[in-house]
């Protein structure tokens, strides 16, 4: 007589293993022992990983302050004058590249504020624009 074999969801290899050894014990006798096994499992990952959510890493928090204390220094050389607002900038580069702005970046360059957008025209092709935050200057465009 041939014994059936539970199945277990690919987890990770060692959660995995323990599942398997635990659902063949529990279901070595009959497909409904089985099924039945398998269901309580499942139950039991999914509780787990409601109680149990993946919470950021140290890495993730400090990304995510780099980001939080980028953008007040954006929104502060702004207020002082020393940048002009991304409405400003936005409007230039639709003089130069009509299209539609994917996403943006602003970084610190050698004493100088670049804002880099990404910009999708007609066509469906890829733009990213460095702009000079300061003057609006367009400083490059480059397809990707």
């Amino acid at each position: 007589m041939m014994r059936d074999r539970c199945l277990i969801p690919d987890v990770s290899v060692s959660s995995a293993s323990i599942l398997q050894g635990l659902c063949l014990r529990l279901c070595a006798r009959s497909s409904l022992a089985m099924t039945q096994a398998v269901k309580k499992i499942g139950t039991l990952l999914l509780v787990a990983a409601v109680a149990f959510p993946i919470t950021a890493t140290a890495g993730e928090d400090e990304e995510q302050e780099i980001e939080s204390e980028r953008r007040e220094a954006v929104r502060s050389a702004v207020e002082q004058g020393h940048i002009k607002p991304l409405s400003e900038l936005l409007k230039e580069i639709q003089k130069h590249l009509p299209g539609k702005v994917l996403g943006v970046e602003a970084e610190k360059k050698e004493k100088r504020w670049i804002y880099e957008f990404r910009v999708i025209d007609a066509s469906g092709r890829l733009y990213e624009v460095s702009v000079d935050a300061a003057t609006a200057e367009i400083l490059k465009i480059e397809q990707e």
